[in-house]
């Protein structure tokens, strides 16, 4: 091993020794873990069928607010001075959003997220919009992250 420390190793080679060490691999797997791949990862949604919503950071203080639609692939983003502001940021892209979905009569029809999302205003907020034009959004928490599958 001081031989590869000490002198320019390929990469190619320091691959094949890595691949080839059962304590490298058994850290590997578990630091990364193998598991089945998700149900609905190769299910195809329409346009505004699933919505998901995470937060990223902190970074600078600030956070992230990333929400992806599963049937568009189309992602908007949200800068966030802080966690508090998640439910009004949430609520105001999932109104973006259904503004351009309504141009072409599509409705939202659910919107996944974890135990970070859950407030009541954000509750609230999609308790009243289940009855406002024939829309269904409903709030699915999602229990670790395996939320953008």
């Amino acid at each position: 091993m001081r031989g590869i420390i000490k002198g320019k190793v390929s990469w190619n080679k320091l691959k094949k020794v890595v691949a080839g060490c059962s304590i490298c691999n058994a850290l590997v797997n578990k630091a990364h873990g193998t598991s089945a791949p998700r149900k609905d990862s190769t299910k195809k949604y329409r346009v505004g069928e699933k919505l998901v919503v995470d937060i990223i950071g902190p970074s600078d203080g600030k956070y992230g607010l990333i929400m992806k639609d599963l049937g568009s692939q189309l992602i908007m983003s949200s800068i966030l001075p802080s966690r508090s502001h998640a439910s009004d940021e949430t609520i105001a892209l999932i109104n973006k959003f259904r503004n351009q979905l309504e141009r072409f009569k599509l409705p939202v029809c659910f919107l996944r997220s974890d135990n970070e999302f859950r407030t009541h205003k954000l509750e609230r907020f999609c308790s009243e919009n289940e009855k406002f034009k024939s829309y269904y959004l409903m709030l699915v928490y999602q229990k670790d992250s395996g939320l953008w599958g």
